[in-house]
């Protein structure tokens, strides 16, 4: 399927440190409509989750920064970088699934328009993009950030809830399809990957709150 990990590289030599950091909440997460590649503004929630994630971004300290262009995971990135004297690299492959007719609707909105949500067996609606070329571009994405990946790289990833299953789905050697249902990441949750010279992922802790992140950070956990 890819290049995945084996429980062989959990013993080989770290190369870098990988740590992915979805946004915070907008207003159509907060209404519970699909928000795909449009840039809803943030919720008065998601505006305190940003300054919570921003801190904690800073105080993990990487030393390269990697985001999905669209405003929600920017409004992390872009202030981070800027107080760590670094340039965000912008790059669409870390965009939300493309949902076409389905942005900024409910799902009771998209059955009483008949339009399939996702995995329905009618997936994808028409103008929406498959998890076949969603896994596609982040694997692609991965394969470039493993390849460029120097020795004691800290890599912030900066990006979204549908694009965390084909990463997982990368790192644990599955369908992106058998997990979309099966994981949550909450707003501003992180997670740690040790990055191996075998170029294998390995997970190292899922879904922490800002705080967490900080007072691992502060532990030398991070």
């Amino acid at each position: 399927m890819t290049e995945s990990i084996t429980l062989r590289g959990y013993y080989a030599t770290e190369r870098a440190r990988v740590l992915y950091l979805r946004h915070p909440q907008t207003v159509y997460n907060e209404g519970d409509r699909t928000c795909g590649q449009v840039n809803p503004p943030l919720s008065e929630l998601g505006e305190r989750q940003r300054a919570r994630a921003e801190e904690a971004l800073v105080a993990w300290a990487p030393t390269r920064i990697v985001a999905s262009p669209l405003e929600r995971c920017r409004a992390i990135a872009d202030p981070a970088a800027a107080r760590l004297g670094l340039t965000v690299e912008a790059d669409p492959r870390w965009m939300e699934l493309a949902y076409g007719p389905l942005e900024g609707i409910s799902q009771r909105e998209a059955h009483a328009k008949g339009l399939p949500s996702q995995l329905d067996p009618e997936w994808p609606a028409p103008g929406a993009e498959s998890l076949e070329t969603l896994e596609e571009r982040v694997f692609a994405a991965l394969r470039d950030l493993v390849s460029s990946a120097a020795q004691g790289d800290r890599i912030a990833i900066v990006a979204h809830g549908g694009v965390m299953r084909p990463l997982f789905s990368y790192v644990f050697h599955t369908h992106t399809k058998d997990i979309w249902f099966n994981m949550k990441t909450q707003n501003v949750g992180s997670t740690l990957f040790s990055l191996k010279d075998t170029g294998e992922l390995c997970l190292q802790a899922f879904n922490l709150t800002p705080e967490e992140l900080v007072a691992r950070c502060a532990n030398g956990g991070c």
